[in-house]
C-alpha cells in the first residue's frame, strides 16, 4: 500500500513539474528573510511605486487641462455676451448696420480660401 502512495505523490510532483506548479510550492516554502524573495518583493513595490506616481502625474495633467478648458470656455462666454450686446446696439443706433447685415445674408458665401 505504501509503495503504491509513494507512486502516487511521485506522480503528482511530476505533473505538477509539467504544468509549471512545482515550482510555486518552492516558492512558497522560500524562507522570509530569502534574499531572492526580498529582490522579488523590492522590485515590485519599486514598480507599485513608478504606477502611483504616473497615476499622480496624470490627474495633475488631467486637473490642469479641465482648468484650462473652463477658463476658455468663460471666456468665450464673456466675448459672446459682450458681440451680443454690441449688436443689440449696433441693431437700435446703426441703420448701415442693419444694411450690411441685410446685405451679407443675402448673397452667396464665398469660397474657403
Amino acid at each position: 500500500m505504501t509503495s503504491n502512495y509513494n507512486n502516487y505523490i511521485n506522480f503528482r510532483a511530476w505533473i505538477g513539474d509539467l504544468f509549471g506548479i512545482g515550482s510555486l510550492k518552492k516558492k512558497l516554502k522560500r524562507k522570509p528573510n530569502d534574499p531572492i524573495s526580498s529582490y522579488s518583493f523590492m522590485h515590485m513595490q519599486q514598480k507599485l511605486e513608478e504606477a502611483e506616481l504616473k497615476i499622480k502625474e496624470q490627474e495633475a495633467r488631467i486637473a490642469k487641462a479641465e482648468a484650462d478648458r473652463a477658463l476658455e470656455q468663460a471666456t468665450n462666454q464673456s466675448k459672446m455676451a459682450e458681440f451680443s450686446l454690441m449688436n443689440k446696439y449696433m441693431r437700435s443706433t446703426d441703420q448701415k448696420y442693419l444694411d450690411f447685415i441685410a446685405s451679407e445674408a443675402s448673397s452667396p458665401a464665398p469660397p474657403d480660401q
